[in-house]
């Protein structure tokens, strides 16, 4: 229990990014603000920052090859050997 799996260790460091989610927002709310009260134009705030949790930011390709899907076959069955090893 003392110790971090390796699993563990890419959903924290996932999460990290939306740790100061709050102050963030509050950071671009302020620059938006000052943007827009000194801009004849209407701009959005997304104008001015983008974060990846807002829809419309830079989106990953999710596709996934036939490569890629054999290889993670081959890793999920190494892995389950190893948890029955070490689980008798």
């Amino acid at each position: 229990m003392e110790r971090m799996e390796e699993w563990e260790v890419y959903n924290f460091y996932d999460a990290l990014q939306y740790c100061n989610r709050p102050e963030w927002e509050q950071t671009r709310l302020i620059m938006y603000i000052l943007a827009q009260v000194n801009s004849k134009k209407h701009l959005e705030m997304t104008d001015i920052l983008s974060f990846p949790w807002d829809d419309n930011y830079e989106e990953k390709n999710t596709e996934m090859t036939n490569e890629e899907r054999d290889r993670l076959k081959e890793k999920a069955k190494a892995f389950e050997k190893i948890l029955k090893e070490q689980n008798g």
